[in-house]
């Protein structure tokens, strides 16, 4: 009891004879670490000099320093293992990845992925599935940082596999990875994604829109675009019961399509448009166009190049991705 624990501290005191005692307290910040004591004991022993409870403080403090230091050592040390396990767990996610340049048959591809942290939550993806079909595929989860990737990994891996076994059937591969990942996601998690599959013998592309909504057709002319997300369905992963099916357009050779994550359309940005005409995403959108309209040029590279301009750093506010497609004619 708290009386008896009373009684055994005024026993000891006696039983010590303590004649006096100082008990400096070493603080880190506002919490208390651990305590300086110091006492005097035995009849034949002074009382503690006046100026004790001064020199005390002292060295209180000058312990109180030293431990501090030792925590911020220790803290540094343990934050530079973080570091080191989330630029491996980057490079390892970078594996995954396609190459960032590749041709498959008749078509050219350029893809590229920025995390806006260490790892991130978007990836893309190209299979061929045959000598003259190509399945393309670009993803964003919900939100940013490891538990993000770690939904991300597991999508892209099934999404990879069901449309190898499938011959490229987008529709029922998107069906099964919305039941894939529906039971296990974070209540908080969901993923968008453009997938499509790239038919030079039919010429057509059959895609799905789950909710993503940023893919661009530049017709050979150069001059027109069309946005593909007819028929945008929702998100992966919210409703297990959701079935997805594709829609099919035509292609022609010199056609380019390119699909971004939201990471570059919403982008924020540090300078305005000069005549202040544009919003955030018209320019993104327009940044777009224009990369796409210059003969030559790495479309990918340049995007990329205009939203670091845009938003005035080379750290994003969130994982941007893009992927071109071109069919070579």
């Amino acid at each position: 009891s708290a009386n008896a624990i009373n009684e055994d501290i005024s026993q000891s005191i006696v039983q010590m004879k303590i004649n006096s005692a100082i008990c400096v307290p070493l603080m880190l910040g506002p919490t208390v670490a651990a305590y300086l004591y110091l006492d005097s004991r035995g009849t034949m022993m002074q009382a503690l000099r006046p100026n004790a409870s001064a020199f005390c403080v002292a060295i209180g403090r000058i312990a109180s320093l030293a431990l501090a230091n030792l925590k911020r050592i220790d803290m540094e040390k343990r934050e530079e293992r973080i570091r080191s396990d989330l630029a491996a767990a980057a490079i390892a996610q970078k594996w995954i990845m396609p190459n960032r340049s590749s041709c498959h048959g008749p078509f050219e591809c350029t893809g590229e992925s920025k995390p806006g942290q260490y790892v991130g939550g978007d990836f893309f993806d190209i299979i061929e599935v045959s000598d003259k079909r190509l399945a393309v595929a670009v993803g964003d989860v919900a939100g940013k940082g490891i538990a993000a990737s770690v939904l991300m990994t597991a999508t892209q891996g099934f999404l990879h596999a069901c449309l190898e076994q499938n011959g490229g059937n987008v529709g029922h591969a998107v069906s099964e990875l919305n039941k894939f990942v529906r039971p296990r996601r974070p209540e908080s998690k969901f993923v968008t994604m453009w997938v499509g599959v790239f038919d030079a013998e039919a010429g057509t592309i059959s895609y799905v829109d789950a909710g993503h909504s940023y893919a661009l057709l530049r017709r050979a002319d150069g001059t027109t675009f069309e946005q593909l997300s007819l028929g945008s369905g929702l998100p992966v992963g919210l409703d297990e019961a959701d079935q997805y099916h594709a829609e099919t357009i035509s292609l022609q050779p010199g056609d380019e399509v390119i699909i971004v994550s939201d990471g570059i359309i919403e982008q924020h940005g540090l300078v305005q448009m000069p005549d202040g005409s544009l919003s955030k995403e018209q320019f993104e959108m327009a940044g777009v166009r224009r990369a796409m309209s210059i003969s030559g040029s790495d479309t990918v590279e340049d995007l990329f190049a205009a939203v670091v301009a845009h938003a005035g750093t080379t750290n994003l506010a969130d994982d941007a991705t893009a992927v071109l497609v071109k069919w070579r004619g």
